[in-house]
């Protein structure tokens, strides 16, 4: 539906789109390479003016690149999700990357005036090191499968107990990363979930799932 269109009393305040600036998945390489800043701005301005987005969250692992998009977003209106994004990462190695972040976000929100939202993660379990058993993602999406086709009738809403059991880890990461973000970033924070994660929400200020179609219908 065109928001525009929308009935205004349930219209969302803020909807849109996701952009990728670079993201290192596997350790060798990028997924936008090379980095086009005249791209970037065009798709600013098309997301904004011609799909009539009032927001993006804008993901990838180097900071430069982030803010760069941000400031585009900016310029043509947009609200920002800031997801800086380093996969494969320790706690502490994410904590230090996210100190670095959450200064260049502040910059973006206090003096160039833009509508900034920081996401400390997304998926944690699956993304980082220390939730789920393993060494890499494959490794750890592996795990994750093998306990959902274990358990009967268990769904990505409704996971197994064992994956629930590592609830307490991912908490224990996410207020670190919560708390090295406030060290400089005064705006809103937020955290992209799985909708298998059982996230403490009380850590942040917007609360923040990830839902995936598995087969349903367009009505559903």
């Amino acid at each position: 539906m065109d928001p525009k269109t929308m009935p205004k009393n349930n219209a969302p305040r803020l909807w849109g789109v996701v952009y990728d600036v670079g993201l290192n998945y596997t350790g060798t390489g990028y997924s936008v390479h090379p980095f086009n800043l005249a791209l970037v701005k065009h798709d600013m301005h098309v997301i904004a003016t011609v799909l009539h987005a009032t927001a993006i969250r804008i993901e990838g692992k180097e900071i430069s690149r982030l803010v760069l998009a941000a400031q585009a977003a900016h310029e043509v209106g947009l609200a920002v999700y800031f997801n800086p994004w380093k996969m494969n990462a320790t706690a502490e190695e994410t904590k230090e990357y996210l100190l670095e972040a959450a200064k260049a976000a502040e910059q973006l929100r206090s003096v160039d005036g833009a509508d900034m939202i920081f996401l400390v993660g997304c998926e944690c379990t699956i993304f980082s090191k220390g939730c789920f058993p393993g060494d890499n993602f494959a490794e750890r999406v592996t795990w994750f499968g093998t306990q959902l086709s274990l358990a009967s009738e268990s769904t990505l809403t409704n996971p197994p107990q064992a994956i629930l059991d590592r609830s307490s880890n991912l908490n224990e990461l996410l207020r670190l990363l919560v708390g090295a973000t406030k060290k400089h970033f005064r705006g809103p924070i937020s955290y992209s979930a799985g909708s298998w994660e059982k996230v403490d929400w009380s850590l942040f200020d917007i609360v923040g799932i990830d839902h995936y179609r598995r087969g349903e219908s367009a009505e559903d």
